[in-house]
Parts: C-alpha cells; structure tokens; sequence
C-alpha cells in the first residue's frame, strides 16, 4: 500500500453543525415563534398527531420552547410558544 498518498478518512470530511429538524418538526417550531398554541390547536392546524411528543423532540434538540398552564370550565391545558 502507497503511504505517500493521502486516503480521505471520516475525519476529513467537513461536519455540519447546523441542527436538521424533520419537515414536522420545522412546521412546529414555525408556529410556535408565531403564536401560543394548545397540544390541541397545533394537531387540529398541522400534520401532526402528538404534538406534546414533538415539542419534547424539539426541546431534546436545544430549541426553548415556553410553555403555561390555562384553566378552562372543562379543565387545564398547557399553552406552547417559543420567544
């Protein structure tokens, strides 16, 4: 085997270090910088069947996402938004 040659290893290539969200995920982090959205609001306005599933997702990734509790007459809910 030629030594004098360079063979290109793993740790040549160039790492990305911009954090890739799924479409879904990126929809959700959208509405959530436009607005204060229930589990509720964001599943019935996106694709999105367990929305407290994704924005635990997306918080295990760096993103804050605020969140407060509301009371209803039928009970509470949390409200989800990012700053």
């Amino acid at each position: 085997m030629n030594t004098d040659s360079k063979t290109p290893t793993l740790s040549d290539k160039p790492r990305s270090t911009a954090k890739k969200f799924t479409e879904k995920q990126t929809m959700l982090i959208d509405l959530l910088r436009s607005g204060k959205y229930s589990a509720l609001d964001i599943s019935n306005i996106l694709p999105i069947g367990d929305a407290r599933s994704e924005i635990r997702n997306i918080r295990n990734r760096g993103i804050v996402v605020r969140d407060q509790w509301e009371k209803s007459k039928d009970g509470r809910y949390k409200l989800y938004w990012i700053d």
